[in-house]
């Protein structure tokens, strides 16, 4: 018997299915604490897949924000690091957030992620921007990509 663990808002399910089969029995288990309203996503097109900014908010509580990284199941992401811009209406100039240790020499394999925890249970007000850029080897993966907090 696989077992396959699959998150979804609001909920967490198990996969169970039969070794050769394609039938498959969906369990509810238990929700998830704290369940967001929304989660706002935005990504773009990097080398061999794509680069994402992921927002997990309630109204205007923002809840986590991450900069993830997304590649063929094979392919290693090294040498990573992103930037967080925010932007809030009416405040002149965006502040910029880098971590502070990139995980150099470090590799993950398909999928890799930052998160920003100075973002945690933060009310901001309607209209802030988050974007961010992914970096491995000092090099931008795809294009600035951006969620707005309405």
């Amino acid at each position: 018997m696989y077992i396959a663990k699959l998150s979804i808002v609001k909920r967490q399910f198990f996969f169970l299915m039969a070794a050769g089969s394609t039938a498959a029995t969906i369990a509810l288990l238990q929700p998830l604490a704290p369940s967001f309203a929304a989660i706002a996503d935005s990504c773009s097109v990097a080398s061999y897949g794509s680069s994402c900014v992921n927002v997990k908010h309630e109204g205007l509580k923002v809840e986590s924000v991450q900069a993830i990284r997304l590649k063929g199941d094979a392919e290693n992401i090294c040498n990573y690091t992103a930037t967080l811009t925010v932007t809030i209406p009416g405040v002149p100039y965006p502040s910029t957030y880098k971590p502070r240790n990139p995980l150099t020499g470090q590799c993950s394999v398909g999928k890799a992620w930052i998160s920003f925890p100075s973002y945690k249970s933060k009310t901001v007000p309607a209209g802030t921007t988050y974007c961010t850029r992914w970096y491995e080897n000092d090099i931008q993966q795809g294009k600035s990509t951006c969620v707005t907090i309405k």
